[in-house]
């Protein structure tokens, strides 16, 4: 591998890991409105900047895991923030829209 593809994939480890640690805030935090809210927020805002994180957002399991919290919460601020999350994570990313586009999530909305 070129120093290059070396940076590209360390690059996307980190980027990885970061969403996987936001992930885990969601899990462990589920009382607390204001940090799901704070790492929802960053989610997105990590979607925003490149494809990449798009489509590691996917293939990470963050998709599935905001859906559900979509699907499931109670709280108008987490499924605004959620909802918030998925439209920056499903930006030109078509196998992740194609995901939203089943008919469980419609269910919720």
């Amino acid at each position: 591998a070129t120093c290059s593809e070396n940076n590209i994939t360390s690059g996307n480890d980190s980027i990885l890991e970061d969403m996987l640690l936001l992930l885990d805030c969601l899990k462990f935090q589920k009382n607390c409105i204001p940090l799901q809210k704070q790492a929802l927020a960053t989610l997105a805002a990590m979607c925003e900047s490149t494809a990449t994180a798009r489509d590691l957002f996917h293939t990470g399991g963050c998709l599935q895991y905001v859906t559900d919290l979509v699907k499931e919460t109670e709280s108008p601020d987490i499924l605004q923030a959620g909802l918030y999350t998925l439209g920056c994570a499903t930006e030109k990313n078509v196998v992740s829209q194609m995901r939203l586009c089943e008919a469980d999530i419609f269910n919720k909305l």
